[in-house]
């Protein structure tokens, strides 16, 4: 979490430069944690320069900061009809659906497998963690394909293989041995999805109990 916390911020203040003294202003406010001030500083600079992407990028991000997800999905659409590619829009998009309990994590999948070619190569990792995090949702709320299945098992590999000492890995682990050892055979049992419990039903739970039944 602090890394994907730092790759935000890394968004924020590396649009600053050359975009007055709104942005400026207003992301320092976020560096400060202080998001009810940050918005209301990106939106006087949006007021005057309507068309500024940038600012809609970090008004976006103060929104979701305040748990304001629907209104922050409005603005990240509407930059991405503006350009389709731009980069920090896919990741608040792919984090604002991700983030919320009501969001979309289909869509958050989309976002985020949209950003990762555009993605430093060293940034790619948390790309991966939230692409199988977005899965990872989806197997908790609606049930996953076995082509899903592979594809989140393959993210979470990723991210683990490249960040071996983040502080997400032994929960990462710990989840991969769940799947590696519960989903179903699809040559054994038939099946459209693979769903567990909600989390508030208990999936931590049941996950916990395969881990103890299953140490090593």
């Amino acid at each position: 979490m602090k890394n994907i916390m730092l790759l935000l911020l890394m968004f924020a203040f590396g649009s600053a430069f050359g975009q007055g003294d709104f942005l400026k202003d207003g992301n320092a406010l976020l560096g400060q944690k202080k998001y009810p001030e940050a918005e209301a500083v990106f939106r006087k600079g949006i007021k005057s320069s309507p068309t500024d992407l940038k600012l809609k990028n970090q008004l976006a991000f103060a929104l979701m900061s305040q748990n304001k997800y629907a209104d922050a999905e409005k603005l990240i659409t509407e930059v991405l009809k503006k350009e389709p590619a731009n980069k920090a829009a896919l990741w608040f998009g792919g984090l604002n659906n991700l983030n919320n309990k009501s969001g979309n994590a289909r869509k958050a999948v989309q976002y985020f497998e949209k950003v990762k070619p555009l993605m430093e190569a060293s940034k790619t990792s948390l790309v991966d963690l939230n692409i199988g995090k977005s899965y990872k949702k989806l197997l908790f709320s609606e049930g996953l394909t076995n082509a899903e299945i592979d594809k989140m098992q393959a993210a979470f590999s990723a991210f683990v293989e490249m960040q071996p000492d983040a502080e997400d890995n032994k929960d990462v682990k710990e989840f991969l041995k769940f799947v590696k050892g519960s989903r179903p055979n699809p040559k054994i049992r038939k099946m459209d999805k693979w769903q567990i419990a909600a989390e508030d039903q208990g999936a931590q739970k049941q996950i916990d109990q395969f881990l103890k039944e299953n140490k090593k």
